[in-house]
């Protein structure tokens, strides 16, 4: 009697694949076992993160090439024996759907230009350095320079500090940091990236011949404190330090410090924060900045663009002009501080005339002469000028309280309105309206002379005696 399993011959059947449960698939516990291996391997040290993510970045088709291979020979096995094949089953469909996902995802990062979207967002140079192992060369380099010397030096990624030399030369110390999959390969990569100086008449050109993806040059530059210098990095930090010359600072991505400089300074930025200390000439900034320091300058302070951190300026000689998109701002002299945050600005001890416009700004302004004109759109305003004689001062705020306080002595010619808010005075001899909705005070203390109007749409106005 045959089983049911078998084929009867003699009835004439055609033989039929067995009904019976043919072996487990072992493509699947192959392929992990491979994939642990390398994990093992990684744990070890006997391979680096990566090499291993170059390997698996480029050769992970091969896992699936295996697994093919594996299943066509079950596919042979199982027909030979008798069994039914088996498909990939659900579990197999999981594991290799999550490795075409894992392998297309490493293909792509692997031929992304990385340079360029860490040029776009702050990113850290060393998240790159999963692309290959990092290694460090140094080069130095040496140049007579030609009289009346100026230098320009542009390093596409990467730091240049810039200190004064003790004699009439260019001395360059270059750091470089290196990602590649080997030393062989690093060391090529090193050939390739040598910079080169060239002389054009009196200008003295430092530059890299080309850049490699996650790859950094680190400029140390000792050259004559009398040489003016022009430097640029898309992405890297600037400083130059005692300078008896002009200095212009090019970044895209990075911070600037410029300390004891004798000479005009320029400086043009996309991101980053700017520390200027102790600069005889004068000093002009734009673009678009974080934390901002600026203290101790002779000259005149030029500030445009947009600025996200605090600022702060300190003891300024000449003109100070701030313009950005919410404000716009001028003084004459700046003897002591002028702070800037996100709500709030604050300055003390500087000269008029002075001119601010902006808007949603807490304002306190003290111990000040010369006329001040303010426009503010919302917020509070403090105004204290210094001793008599006063300024003519013109205050609009929007909404906002509106805070007076004049010397005791002081001459002046007050006329106060307020629409929706009271109007309180300790002056003697001015006439205060506040029976309606608006309020008004008007009036002469003294002799006249100055000319103080306050207006605000929304809020009280405080006059009194300091």
């Amino acid at each position: 009697m045959n089983t049911p399993n078998t084929p009867n011959p003699a009835a004439g059947g055609t033989p039929q694949p067995s009904l019976m449960v043919p072996p487990r698939s072992f493509a699947g516990p192959i392929v992990l076992i491979i994939i642990g291996l390398v994990f093992l391997a990684l744990n070890l040290g006997m391979i680096g993160r990566p090499t291993m993510f170059r390997l698996f970045a480029d050769y992970w088709p091969l896992l699936i090439i295996l697994w093919g291979v594996i299943k066509l020979f079950e596919y042979q096995r199982d027909r030979n024996a008798g069994f039914r094949p088996r498909g990939i089953g659900f579990g197999g469909f999981v594991l290799l759907f999550f490795l075409i996902m894992f392998g297309l995802a490493a293909s792509g990062a692997r031929h992304v230009n990385w340079n360029r979207v860490s040029d776009e967002i702050e990113i850290d140079d060393n998240v790159f350095t999963i692309f290959g192992e990092r290694y460090d060369f140094t080069q130095n380099l040496e140049q007579e320079l030609p009289a009346n010397a100026q230098l320009k030096l542009n390093n596409d990624r990467g730091a240049i500090t810039v200190n004064p030399s003790p004699d009439n030369k260019l001395r360059i110390t270059v750091a470089k940091q290196i990602v590649a999959g080997s030393r062989s390969e690093a060391e090529d990569i090193n050939r390739s990236m040598e910079p080169e100086i060239t002389i054009v008449g009196n200008v003295v050109n430092v530059n890299v011949k080309s850049y490699r993806k996650g790859s950094r040059l680190n400029f140390d530059v000792q050259v004559p404190a009398s040489v003016p210098v022009e430097l640029l990095s898309l992405r890297g930090d600037l400083t130059v330090l005692q300078r008896q010359a002009d200095v212009k600072a090019h970044a895209s991505v990075g911070d600037i410090r410029l300390e004891e400089i004798k000479g005009n300074v320029d400086v043009h930025f996309r991101h980053g924060d700017l520390v200027a200390h102790r600069i005889d000439g004068d000093v002009a900034v734009e673009g678009r900045g974080g934390e901002t320091d600026i203290a101790d300058v002779t000259g005149a302070v030029e500030l445009r663009g947009t600025y996200g951190g605090p600022l702060h300026f300190a003891r300024i000689g000449k003109e100070l002009r701030f313009k950005s998109t919410r404000t716009d701002l001028q003084f004459a002299k700046l003897d002591g501080e002028l702070t800037v945050s996100n709500d709030e600005m604050t300055a003390r001890q500087f000269a008029g005339p002075t001119r601010l416009r902006t808007r949603s700004y807490r304002i306190r302004f003290e111990e000040f002469s010369g006329d001040l004109g303010l426009e503010n759109a919302n917020g509070d305003v403090l105004v204290r000028p210094g001793r008599a004689p006063v300024g003519n001062i013109t205050i609009d705020n929007g909404r906002g309280d509106v805070e007076l306080v004049l010397p005791s002595g002081a001459n002046f010619t007050l006329d106060a309105r307020s629409r929706r808010g009271d109007i309180n005075s300790s002056f003697d001899g001015l006439k205060v309206d506040s029976s309606g909705r608006d309020s008004s005070a008007t009036g002469t203390i003294g002799s006249g002379g100055a000319k103080v109007n306050v207006n605000t749409d929304t809020g009280a106005i405080d006059i009194r005696k300091g």
